[in-house]
């Protein structure tokens, strides 16, 4: 009872936020239309890497809307890197002392009460948020993408929203050349990816049935790197000491990017729901998203060559902490064999 209650706490806070952040807007707002013109832009992106990943099209669009607005993105600084070289943005900070003078409109994609004080003492001509959009999708059926979400919160002041918006991350000649190199020096020409990590113990797969999937993938003529974050780098290095053939361990020796652009030589990833999994499908390579707790209709990845498996159990979604089978985890419904079916769909 004790845990169900702390997760219903958290959920009561941000429906709290949400409802408030409806009012300021209404309020700021009134009855007006937007603008058609904006002078400068702020958008307050206080998210993670994947979903930061999935705000880059709306980026792109909102740009083509408003040419000559100055845009000024506020993120977490772990996802900086991620957007740094996106030449749709003017200016990116990672704290609300950074910002400067008066801003037109502000795009709330995932706000916090300090932005939410800011927009009220600063307003705006015109303020969108992302609370209306959540209660307009829950009465009407159910979660979209988070890609076609964060277009629903601009939409009124974008132009010509595209009918199927492209995930992709614009990366600097900075890191193409790291990556270029970084393949030649460790001698990768065939090379598939794996990311073991995840935010949630929840979220990862059983190591041993990496271990497995990278046997076969070996015995199938590829190489095998292993990505994350320096968090990782202990797992993946448990899993690579049992191979029988080497093996890269590449987690914590890059930036975002970098890792990106590693990724763009390979011919497959194959990782738990994560930042990685987006940065990879952002790219454009054959990507499997192994999904346990999470919301494949929300996260999963978002192109062509994308796709996941999850079992869905009646107990999805929850706070991702605490499970209710701890013995029987979702993640882990997931086999081996399952990896195998896909990975020759993807590469055949």
């Amino acid at each position: 009872m004790q845990l169900k209650t702390s997760y219903s706490a958290a959920s009561v806070k941000e429906k709290i936020y949400y409802v408030l952040s409806i009012l300021l807007s209404k309020w700021i707002n009134g009855k007006k239309l937007p603008p058609e013109k904006f002078n400068r832009i702020l958008i307050i992106k206080i998210d993670e890497i994947g979903d930061m990943m999935t705000a880059l099209p709306s980026f792109e669009t909102l740009r083509k809307s408003h040419l000559e607005a100055e845009i000024t993105l506020l993120c977490k600084g772990v996802v900086k890197n991620i957007v740094q070289a996106d030449p749709c943005l003017d200016k990116v900070v990672t704290q609300k002392k950074e910002l400067s003078g008066k801003y037109d409109l502000i795009i709330d994609l995932r706000g916090s009460w300090q932005m939410f004080w800011f927009a009220l003492f600063n307003s705006p001509k015109y303020r969108v948020e992302r609370g209306s959009v959540r209660m307009k999708n829950k009465y009407a059926g159910g979660h979209k993408h988070e890609v076609e979400v964060n277009y629903q919160i601009m939409e009124p002041v974008l132009k010509n929203i595209p009918e199927k918006p492209e995930l992709r991350l614009f990366l600097s000649e900075e890191d193409k050349i790291f990556a270029k190199t970084w393949c030649e020096k460790n001698r990768l020409n065939s090379f598939v990816i794996f990311h073991t990590g995840a935010r949630r113990v929840l979220r990862q797969w059983a190591a041993e049935r990496y271990e497995a999937l990278a046997n076969y993938l070996h015995e199938n003529g590829f190489q095998l790197v292993f990505g994350g974050g320096p968090e990782d780098a202990e797992l993946n290095e448990s899993i690579i000491d049992k191979l029988k053939f080497p093996a890269v361990n590449l987690a914590g020796k890059c930036t975002l990017t970098q890792f990106a652009a590693i990724a763009a030589h390979a011919k497959l990833f194959v990782g738990n729901e994560s930042g990685p999994m987006h940065l990879a499908a952002a790219v454009n390579i054959p990507v499997i998203g192994l999904f346990g707790p999470g919301i494949t209709e929300t996260f999963r990845p978002y192109h062509a060559k994308g796709t996941f498996i999850h079992h869905k159990l009646a107990c999805n979604p929850c706070d991702q902490i605490h499970c209710v089978q701890p013995h029987d985890l979702c993640i882990n419904r997931i086999s081996v064999e399952e990896v195998k079916e896909k990975i020759k769909d993807l590469l055949s």
